[in-house]
C-alpha cells in the first residue's frame, strides 16, 4: 500500500469517527490498537508489518461501527 492511500484511509475513519461522535476514543484506540498489534505478533511469532497493522485497524473500525450502531 502505498502512503498516500494509507493516509487516504486514515484521514476517512478519523472523519467517520469525528462525524460518528466518537472521534477522541478512536484516536486512543489507534495508539492502543498499535501497541495491542505489536503484541500480537511478538506472540504470534510473526513480523510487525504495515499491511498487517491496516488489517488490523480495518477490523476495529468494522467493529466500532457496529457497535456505535447499536
Amino acid at each position: 500500500m502505498i502512503a498516500e492511500k494509507l493516509l487516504e484511509k486514515l484521514e476517512a475513519y478519523e472523519q467517520s469517527a469525528y462525524d460518528g461522535g466518537f472521534g477522541q476514543d478512536w484516536l486512543s484506540d489507534i495508539g492502543e490498537g498499535f501497541k495491542f498489534y505489536v503484541q500480537e505478533c511478538i506472540q504470534q511469532g510473526k513480523s510487525v508489518t504495515i499491511a498487517g497493522f491496516v488489517k488490523y485497524i480495518d477490523n476495529m473500525a468494522l467493529k466500532k461501527v457496529i457497535y456505535q450502531d447499536e
